[in-house]
């Protein structure tokens, strides 16, 4: 099964930045109901929720894989400033990519309609052959020539 981590920070920001959220969650995890007066040790309680989440197969694989790393933001005190720069970079990340990938396939489509060989495409510009290939097989489609 393929963790979607994609919204992680979101999940964070709404689990942890309310240590009511927290207290919560871990009175759930714990099956027990807690007074306000009583702290929670949030150490202990974020701990804990970990355990509980892998030993029950919630976000068993992200977690396992990131344990450290979530423990290590939860424990952080949390600033907005950093999670709202985060989230910046993230979604400049990912316009980019959608960005260059965009511009990839008006290259090709380009050097296609031009005529230029699968090959040469690939050479000059470094874009995998099964992408270009691809492009071509779509291109022909569009304009109705056979495949």
């Amino acid at each position: 099964m393929k963790t979607n981590t994609k919204y992680k920070n979101s999940v964070f920001t709404f689990l942890f930045s309310d240590p009511g959220i927290l207290r919560e969650l871990y009175c759930a995890l714990k099956g027990v109901s807690l007074p306000d007066d009583v702290p929670v040790v949030i150490k202990e309680a974020v701990k804990k929720a970990v355990v509980y989440c892998c030993d029950h197969d919630i976000l068993k694989e992200l977690l396992e894989k990131n344990a450290s790393e979530v423990l290590n933001m939860l424990m952080t005190e949390w600033n907005w400033d950093d999670a709202l720069a985060v989230r910046y970079e993230e979604g400049h990340e990912e316009g980019m990519e959608k960005g260059m990938e965009k511009r990839s396939e008006e290259i090709v489509k380009n050097a296609l309609d031009k005529g230029f060989p699968p090959e040469t495409i690939h050479a000059v510009t470094g874009i995998d052959m099964e992408t270009i290939e691809r492009m071509g097989t779509r291109e022909k489609k569009l304009s109705g020539e056979p495949a």
